[in-house]
């Protein structure tokens, strides 16, 4: 009995192949409309995905072209500096807005208003577009163009066209670049005027302490004659040619010490030398030398004007990328790096859409064969 049970076997599985084999067209079919059916979905349900850029600083051999300019440290640019602002210009999302505006991503036919049209366009950047730094210490590399750990900023963008997507990507981050080396021209137009008008600040205020030390000595100077000339009268009116002031005189040890009374009459101190006093203030041809810190003020004037820091600074960014747009770029990155996760899995529908029409032909034709031998057997 068990030597015929093999037999039996072996045939049934013979014939359950032909089966497959004489349905072979059954199946085919079946599974091209399986086929058909997701290939339809892929096509007609939409491409949804999230992509990911990373944001770089600058390499070394494009910061070299800002080294005349940070020199002279008065205006430096860092590739953190470039990034930064890079990225305060992306955060503040008006870039994405407005390519979604050109783009057409929504229809402004839509809204009552436009500004429920800008709301939505603002809403969408929002919700489809990140942009951060915090990123987890693992992904904090070190830098083989930089030879410095660098954190990079990273986009994260989702869409339902790819093409559409990287477009915008394209023309936001482009324009962004435009609005990061006009804030920087901006900030150093700034930072020149602030210079200029403290120098000119300087100056003025110098001048002036001149302007007011010469006043003072006028007014100092007339008023030591008045005193001397009265003094000198006194000292003629007593007959006081020479000093007469009351000197006090003591050794200690081998040296001789003086005390003058200071509560002697100035006048005492006799007309000659008086007069002479007089004279010699009256025949002074220049105040320069005797008023103080003259020199230092006029120093600081001279030092002042002759500051060619700005200038050298304009000259040097003039010469920088950052007046000349086709030099100029505030990070690295790149669109066709862009990583993009599909949410639809194409192939795997495809690839199940045609195992599932297999298995249901293959069903399909053992049903058929099942039906049509007990349809025989009867």
């Amino acid at each position: 009995m068990p030597t015929d049970q093999y037999p039996n076997d072996e045939i049934d599985l013979i014939e359950l192949l032909q089966s497959l084999w004489d349905g072979k067209w059954l199946i085919g079919g079946v599974s091209a409309a399986a086929l058909s059916i997701g290939g339809a979905y892929v096509a007609l349900t939409p491409d949804s995905f999230d992509g990911r850029l990373e944001l770089r600083p600058i390499s070394i051999n494009s910061q070299s072209a800002y080294l005349e300019l940070n020199e002279l440290d008065y205006f430096n640019i860092s590739p953190d500096l470039l990034l930064n602002t890079f990225a305060d210009v992306l955060l503040e999302g008006q870039v994405f807005i407005e390519q979604m505006d050109t783009l057409s991503v929504l229809n402004r036919s839509n809204y009552d208003s436009e500004a429920e049209y800008r709301d939505a366009l603002s809403q969408k950047s929002f919700e489809e577009i990140k942009i951060s730094q915090s990123l987890p210490p693992e992904n904090v590399t070190i830098d083989p163009e930089e030879g410095q750990l660098t954190t990079p900023w990273v986009i994260e963008i989702s869409g339902d066209h790819i093409e559409t997507t990287t477009t915008l990507l394209t023309n936001a981050l482009t324009r962004a670049e435009e609005i990061t080396r006009s804030r920087l021209i901006e900030n150093f137009e700034v930072l020149a005027a602030n210079t200029e008008r403290s120098q000119a600040y300087t100056i003025e205020d110098t001048e002036t302490e001149i302007e007011n030390a010469f006043e003072d000595y006028t007014t100092q100077l007339s008023d030591r004659l008045e005193f001397l000339q009265e003094q000198a009268q006194i000292a003629r009116a007593l007959n006081v040619a020479r000093n007469t002031l009351e000197v006090n005189s003591f050794t200690q040890g081998t040296s001789i010490l003086a005390n003058v009374n200071a509560e002697t009459p100035f006048y005492m101190r006799g007309y000659e030398a008086i007069e002479k006093e007089i004279d010699l203030l009256q025949s002074r041809t220049s105040a320069d030398a005797f008023i103080p810190n003259l020199r230092e003020l006029q120093t600081r004037i001279r030092s002042t004007q002759q500051d060619r820091t700005l200038e050298r600074a304009v000259a040097a960014i003039e010469a920088s990328p950052i007046h000349e747009p086709e030099r100029f770029t505030a990070a690295r990155y790149d669109i066709a790096s862009l990583d993009v996760e599909y949410h639809k899995k194409t192939p795997l529908i495809l690839a199940l859409s045609m195992i599932l029409g297999v298995f249901v032909g293959a069903v399909s034709v053992l049903i058929r064969g099942a039906l049509r031998s007990r349809t025989t057997q009867n």
